[in-house]
């Protein structure tokens, strides 16, 4: 197997710039393609799984893609995080405690 010397980063930007891929594009269709993703994305989820693909969320923005097994089947599912509110004060209470 080659060793691969490009990383992911810069293979998008190679397809995006060099072969004027619409990357915009892209993500609108995958919003298009997955009703209810942007509603998980925007209630602070931390994944969304529908028809066997989880897309793995962080502070309201996709991070990762997994392709599962259960292709096929309609199912949804979508992973909250119970801390997430409880972080976001403790955070806030730090900054008011030790400003910039």
């Amino acid at each position: 197997m080659t060793q691969h010397v490009i990383s992911d980063h810069a293979l998008i930007r190679y397809m995006e710039r060099v072969q004027e891929l619409d990357v915009d594009s892209l993500k609108d269709d995958i919003l298009k393609r997955n009703p209810g993703l942007l509603s998980a994305i925007n209630s602070n989820a931390t994944a969304f799984t529908v028809d066997g693909v989880t897309f793995v969320m962080k502070n309201k923005i996709v991070t990762s893609v997994i392709e599962g097994s259960s292709q096929g089947s309609r199912n949804m599912h979508i992973q909250r995080d119970k801390n997430f509110e409880t972080r976001s004060r403790n955070k806030m209470a730090r900054r008011l405690q030790y400003p910039d």
